[in-house]
Parts: structure tokens; sequence; C-alpha cells
């Protein structure tokens, strides 16, 4: 199934994933960043249609596929 991607600038958040209307928005200042950064925003969104939350589940789907993903958090965050 497919999705909308939206881009546009938000002042707290890096990407929001609304997957009951399948919507992903990425924050427009992401292209500024490594790519890196921005692959892992994606994943993080992406793996919101496996688990609607931040669960433990949610964690083991991104780093399967984003194994370095609490590097590129602590980076984002700093």
């Amino acid at each position: 199934p497919s999705f909308q991607l939206r881009i546009r600038k938000m002042t707290t958040r890096w990407g929001v994933n609304n997957v009951t209307k399948r919507i992903i928005t990425l924050n427009s200042e992401l292209i500024k960043k490594d790519v890196f950064l921005i692959d892992y925003v994606i994943v993080h969104e992406l793996c919101h249609f496996y688990e609607a939350n931040h669960s433990k589940n949610f964690w083991n789907q991104v780093s399967i596929r984003f194994p370095e993903y609490s590097k590129a958090r602590k980076i984002l965050r700093s």
C-alpha cells in the first residue's frame, strides 16, 4: 500500500507518521543534515507502519533496518 510524503518546516520534530491517513511528513530542515541522519528519520517513520508507537518492538524494527539508529538519535538530539 502506498502513502503520501509531505515536506514542511517543523519546530519540534524531524518527522511524523500519520498511520491512519498514511501520510509521512518530514521536516524541511532535514535537507541540511547528513544523509546518514536523513536515512535514519525516513526508516524511523516507515517503521511506524509496523508499530504505531515507540515500543520495544518498534525499536527492534528500526534496529533491523538501521543498526546505527542510536548514534543517529544522539546526533539529532544534540
